[in-house]
């Protein structure tokens, strides 16, 4: 009888099997994202005490079934593999490939930017040009809205007569209350 378990045993005992590699949220990221990869298998008898990590040939720190990967970098783009051991045997995974993207500039290029900042300053300038022009001339030709201001200038004084609706009440031949 002790024949027939000894077989038996050996049996129950195998190396991992069916040992691959998952990521996520997936194996395509975007520079500074987060990965986790997770180290599975179909069977194993006993299961796995010891998971390593590969990228690549190189060996990676860590002997846990999950490796977080966070803030990825462009550098770390590239295979990675897992290997399980369980005592008996150990099983490694095939290859998943990792792509990172590199995050996009923000800021604009230099031959954008340099004449767009000059053609804003220069129409900036030319506001303040033309306001300050007009403010001379208006100064310059006395236009002034009070026609009061222009008593005792020759060939202004008497401007707002020409114009019926600024003349006072008292000059068309109106009445006011109280007179």
């Amino acid at each position: 009888m002790a024949l027939v378990l000894v077989p038996a045993l050996c049996l129950l005992s195998d190396a991992p099997t069916g040992v691959r590699v998952t990521a996520a949220p997936g194996t395509s990221l975007q520079a500074g994202e987060s990965v986790t990869l997770t180290c599975s298998y179909t069977s194993s008898l006993p299961t796995p005490n010891s998971y390593t990590w590969y990228r690549g040939d190189r060996q990676l720190e860590g002997s846990r079934q999950e490796m977080v990967l966070k803030n990825i970098t462009v550098e770390q783009a590239g295979e990675y593999r897992c290997q399980t051991n369980n005592g008996i045997g150990q099983s490694r995974s095939p290859p998943i490939t990792i792509t990172v993207r590199s995050t996009p500039r923000v800021w604009a290029p230099a031959y954008i930017l340099g004449p767009a900042v000059a053609l804003i300053l220069l129409l900036l300038v030319g506001l303040v040009g033309v306001i300050a022009w007009r403010k001379r001339r208006s100064k310059r030709q006395g236009l002034s809205s009070d026609p009061r201001a222009h008593q005792g200038v020759p060939g202004l004084s008497g401007w707002h007569r020409a114009i019926p609706h600024l003349q006072p009440a008292h000059e068309h031949g109106e009445s006011t209350a109280g007179e």
